[in-house]
């Protein structure tokens, strides 16, 4: 099975008797296998119901919009002998990853139950296709570099990931953003993606392979090459509008060679907008 390593983290089985998390037989949009029962949240309740059954608790953790949680479901959880087994050995119940990780990190045990937490849970989902730019190169994709071309950006991209979808939606409906972009070759890639593409050292690779070897963590990255194939900044999960039209700014203006920090280039690039009466806006 393609990827699980990622998945590893998120399945575990309460190997001690406390009781089962209540939860819904979804997470956002996504309605998961039978096999996962609903619940009201109330984990000593529901361990005790498991105890004397003669079964141990499955928690599963998963997020709104996440691929692998999908991919988890729709390949280990279709096959009969996994789903058999976990529902004769476990009470199998699913959590939102994001929201449990926030009821711990803002300390809401004393003030609301985890059940009362996740009722409140704003459940989007994310799209589950990709979305298309006509600036984006046209496959096959040669992504070779050589002296004299444009600067390139490759886009790596999921589905069913809520900042990808935001990042079409605001960050490239931007004039500025459309302008920078204007001075690069643009590319986009999926992290499970198989076509050839010829990478911008010149080697031949596909995508799935080449963003393992670039070690992509987060889905939307941009990562931004120069003339001679080489990596010279990478952008890794979406920010705010003034950020990503920044970093295409960056690379596409050269910049990144006399000021390699980003940080610095954004500061001094505000106090120029500042100093010439330009409305800066960080966050919109």
């Amino acid at each position: 099975m393609r990827r699980l390593p990622a998945l590893a983290a998120l399945l575990f089985a309460a190997l001690f008797a406390v009781s089962p998390a209540p939860t819904f037989a979804q997470i956002g949009e996504e309605i998961l296998p039978p096999v996962f029962v609903e619940t009201l949240l109330e984990l000593p309740d529901d361990a005790a119901q498991a105890a004397k059954s003669g079964k141990r608790l499955l928690l599963y953790f998963g997020q709104v919009g996440c691929p692998y949680c999908k991919e988890l479901m729709q390949t280990s959880f279709t096959q009969k002998a996994i789903v058999d087994k976990t529902a004769k050995h476990f009470l199998p119940i699913a959590f939102n990853f994001s929201a449990a990780l926030d009821y711990s990190v803002q300390r809401l045990e004393g003030k609301l139950s985890f059940a009362e937490h996740m009722k409140a849970v704003p459940q989007t989902g994310a799209s589950a296709t990709l979305h298309e730019q006509p600036f984006f190169m046209k496959p096959p994709l040669n992504l070779a570099r050589k002296r004299g071309d444009k600067p390139l950006a490759v886009l790596f991209e999921s589905r069913q990931c809520a900042p990808c979808d935001e990042l079409h939606q605001e960050g490239f409906t931007r004039d500025k953003t459309l302008a920078a972009i204007s001075r690069l070759d643009v590319a986009r890639l999926t992290l499970s993606g198989r076509d050839a593409l010829t990478t911008p050292d010149g080697r031949r690779s596909n995508a799935e392979a080449w963003s393992r070897e670039l070690k992509i963590s987060y889905t939307p990255s941009v990562v931004f090459f120069d003339d001679r194939g080489k990596e010279v900044f990478r952008l890794e999960a979406y920010v705010r509008p003034f950020h990503f039209t920044s970093s295409f700014e960056y690379v596409a203006s050269g910049a990144y060679r006399k000021e390699p920090e980003f940080q610095r280039f954004l500061q001094n690039k505000a106090e120029h907008m500042k100093e010439s009466g330009e409305k800066l806006e960080l966050w919109k």
